[in-house]
């Protein structure tokens, strides 16, 4: 397919468009890994979440933008400096890929080797994003843990790390 005299079934196209989707879809499950631990945190020492709680959970904050699930996040629980920088770099990161990208990456994507640069380009960000989800998934392990126990249970690890009205 062409447009603007540019043939997008090209395989080089493909595997930049392959990447630029690898890297929306590593943002969108960041969004997703800080959706669950705010659903974790909030329902700690309930004794239990049933699936269907949490699928109206999710439901619920699905259309939150990341900024603000991080600051949903950070009104929970204290998080190590580092992933908070992490956090707020992936955001930028993030609003940057999804609205911008292709705007300000297009001197370069008409390039003849133009994909292949943004291929690599867009690589080490998915990479990143990976990285601080895996990061999440690890807090919302520690917390999930936790879930069935009443709250005077709750480990003191989880519980260092809650704050507000959230600390047990």
């Amino acid at each position: 397919m062409k447009i603007g005299g540019l043939d997008y079934s090209r395989p080089d196209f493909k595997t930049m468009f392959a990447n630029y989707g690898l890297t929306a879809i590593a943002a969108i499950s960041l969004d997703k890994s800080l959706l669950l631990l705010m659903a974790a945190i909030d329902n700690l020492g309930k004794g239990h979440f049933p699936k269907e709680m949490l699928h109206e959970y999710l439901k619920r904050h699905r259309k939150r933008p990341m900024g603000d699930l991080i600051k949903e996040v950070k009104k929970r629980m204290n998080i190590p400096p580092s992933l908070e920088a992490n956090l707020e770099k992936a955001r930028t990161d993030r609003n940057q890929i999804i609205h911008h990208f292709f705007v300000d990456e297009y001197e370069t994507m008409v390039l003849p080797n133009g994909p292949t640069i943004l291929s690599n380009k867009l690589r080490p960000v998915r990479d990143f994003f990976a990285t601080v989800c895996s990061e999440v998934d690890k807090l919302i392990g520690l917390v999930s843990a936790e879930l069935s126990k009443p709250k005077n249970e709750i480990s003191h690890n989880v519980r260092k790390m809650l704050k507000g009205k959230w600390a047990v």
